[in-house]
C-alpha cells in the first residue's frame, strides 16, 4: 500500500497521530516504531508513554485499524530494524480523548490478538468424578540444570514427572479405542501411516519421516475443539485437575497453538514397535526461545521456558498399550546434554508422563521380545499460563525431587 493511500485512510484534525507505548517499551524501541510507521504509513506517530498496562512491551497506533495491513508493514520493517519482539497494534476507535480511553483502547488491542490468534484458549473440560487423589508421582527428575540470566539471574532446571492413576484402565481403554490402535496385533494400516507424525521442531535424525502415526484424518478428528472427543475431553480435565492441585496460583491449560507452532498438531499419536530398531534420534518438542517471529512472539517475546511469568510449554505422553512387560523396552528416553548421561522413564499401561517441552529426548523402540505389537502412545502439546506475577506453573511435587545429570550441580 502507498504512503499516500495509507495517509488518506487515518484520521484527519492532527499533526501527529498518537502511539500509546508500555513501560517494556524503550526510548529507542519507540524511535524504531515511530521510523517503522512513517515509512509504512508516510504519517508521524507520537509515542505516550502510560503507566498501568496490560502488557509490557506493547504499542497501539491510534487510528490504525486493528486488521490493517498497514501493521504487517510496520512490523517487517521492525524485524529490519533488529527490534527484539513486541507488539504492535491498531484500535478501531480514535481519537483518544483521555489517558483513560487510551487504556482502555490498548487493553482492547491486545485482548483481540490474544483471541484471533488463540494464544490462551483454556482446554475443553468437562464435569468429572476422578479427583488427583487417585494419582501416585513415579518419576520426578529434574535434569539439564543452567543459570539463566536476565532481570535476575536464576537456576533453572527442566522436569520430567511421571504419573500412574491419572488415566485408568478405562479412560486408557477408550483413548486406546479412539486412536483406532488393537494393543496386540501390529499396526493398523487402515489407521496409522509410516511417516505421518509431525510433531517435532529439531533433532539429529528425521525422527518424524521414522514412526508410525495416525492418518491425517484421524488427527482431525483428535485435534477438532469444535467436537471434542469425549475421551479427549475427560483426561484434559484430568490433567487440569492434577496442575490445579500443583499450584498455588491458578494456572489456564490450554493447547499449544498454531499461531506459535504452525505445522505442529496439538494432539498427535505414534507407535514405534521393534522392526524399527535404533531409526529415532534426539529432538524437543518445542522451545518459546527458539520460535520464528510471528503473533505468538509478537505477545509473548522469546524467552527461556519456565521463565517467571511466562506460559510454560509442556508435552503429556500418554501410554495406550492395556499391557506392557519390562522386558519389551520402549521407554522414553532423556538426555542431559551438559553431560550426556541418558534417563529412562520406562512404558506402563495408562502412565502419564508430563515433560518440558524444550528437553532433548527420544522414542526408543520395542524390544524384539515385544514381536510385532506397538508401544502406542497419545502426545497432548500444552501450554500452562501462569495469572500471577512471576509465576511458574508448576508441574511436580516440590519435595522428593531426584537431581539427574546436570541439576545437581548448581555451584558449578
Amino acid at each position: 500500500m502507498s504512503a499516500l493511500l495509507a495517509l488518506l485512510l487515518l484520521p484527519c484534525g492532527s499533526a501527529l497521530q498518537r502511539l500509546v507505548t508500555s513501560h517494556g517499551i524503550s526510548s529507542s524501541d519507540a524511535a524504531a516504531l515511530v521510523a517503522a510507521a512513517l515509512e509504512s504509513t508516510g504519517v508521524v506517530f507520537e509515542p505516550v508513554p502510560l503507566a498501568g498496562l496490560c502488557h509490557e512491551r506493547c504499542a497501539v497506533f491510534e487510528g490504525i485499524p486493528r486488521r490493517s495491513e498497514l501493521l504487517d508493514g510496520i512490523a517487517a520493517s521492525l524485524d529490519e530494524r533488529g527490534v527484539a519482539p513486541l507488539l504492535s497494534l491498531g484500535s478501531d476507535d480514535a481519537p483518544w480523548t483521555t489517558p483513560e480511553r487510551m487504556r482502555g483502547r490498548f487493553d482492547a488491542a491486545v485482548r483481540d490478538h490474544r483471541d484471533a490468534y488463540g494464544l490462551r484458549v483454556p482446554v475443553a473440560t468437562r464435569a468429572t468424578g476422578w479427583t488427583p487423589d487417585a494419582c501416585r508421582v513415579v518419576d520426578n527428575v529434574a535434569l539439564d540444570g543452567a543459570w539463566v540470566d536476565g532481570d535476575a539471574r536464576y537456576w533453572d532446571t527442566s522436569r520430567v514427572v511421571s504419573v500412574d492413576g491419572l488415566v485408568d484402565d478405562a479412560l486408557r481403554a477408550e483413548l486406546l479405542a479412539l486412536c483406532r490402535a488393537d494393543p496386540v496385533k501390529g499396526v493398523d494400516r487402515r489407521s496409522w501411516r509410516r511417516g505421518a507424525l509431525r510433531d517435532v521442531i529439531g533433532g539429529d535424525d528425521d525422527v518424524s519421516g521414522a514412526c508410525w502415526g495416525l492418518a491425517e484424518t484421524a488427527i482431525r478428528r483428535l485435534c477438532d475443539e469444535t467436537r471434542v472427543p469425549e475421551p479427549i475431553r475427560e483426561v484434559q480435565s484430568r490433567i487440569a485437575a492434577y496442575l490445579a492441585r500443583r499450584n498455588d496460583e491458578a494456572v489456564v491449560l490450554s493447547r499449544i497453538s498454531a499461531a506459535a507452532l504452525d505445522g505442529v498438531t496439538p494432539l498427535t499419536a505414534n507407535a514405534p514397535v521393534a522392526a524399527d530398531g535404533d531409526a529415532y534420534g534426539w529432538h524437543i518438542d518445542g522451545d518459546p526461545m527458539l520460535l520464528p517471529n510471528g503473533p505468538w512472539t509478537d505477545f509473548h517475546g522469546r524467552y527461556p521456558n519456565r521463565a517467571p511469568g511466562k506460559p510454560r510449554w509442556v508435552s503429556a505422553v500418554i501410554y495406550l498399550p492395556h499391557e506392557w512387560k519390562d522386558a519389551w523396552g520402549a521407554p522414553t528416553r532423556f538426555l542431559d546434554p551438559p553431560t550426556r548421561e541418558v534417563l529412562d522413564v520406562a512404558a506402563a499401561p495408562g502412565r502419564v508422563v508430563l515433560l518440558d517441552q524444550d528437553i532433548t529426548h527420544s522414542v526408543q523402540a520395542p524390544s524384539a521380545a515385544a514381536g510385532d505389537r506397538p508401544r502406542y502412545s497419545l502426545v497432548l502439546k500444552l501450554v500452562l499460563h501462569p495469572t500471577a506475577a512471576g509465576q511458574v506453573p508448576s508441574i511436580a511435587p516440590e519435595d522428593g525431587v531426584r537431581l539427574f545429570g546436570s541439576a545437581s550441580r548448581p555451584d558449578d
